[in-house]
């Protein structure tokens, strides 16, 4: 049986882009942490992953975390 989602996450997913739906369905139903981080930093950005990997909140305590970072080789490209 599925789990069912609160008022607050049923609000959530309304607001969500269709194509991020199944990022949060996932990280309200799963103990991964890194769904969640995932899908919080995609609200907190307003789902645009561009700035997800641009982030500038340095001070965030998931900052270090965020997913969509580039790589180390990606990082030095001109």
């Amino acid at each position: 049986m599925a789990k069912a989602f609160n008022s607050a996450q049923e609000k959530v997913l309304s607001e969500c882009p269709v194509s991020y739906r199944t990022i949060f369905k996932r990280a309200y139903t799963t103990n991964r942490k890194s769904l969640a981080i995932k899908a919080f930093c995609l609200h907190c950005v307003g789902y645009l992953r561009a700035e997800v990997t641009n982030c500038s909140s340095k001070g965030c305590p998931l900052w270090p975390h965020r997913p969509y970072q580039q790589g180390e080789e990606d990082a030095s490209i001109d």
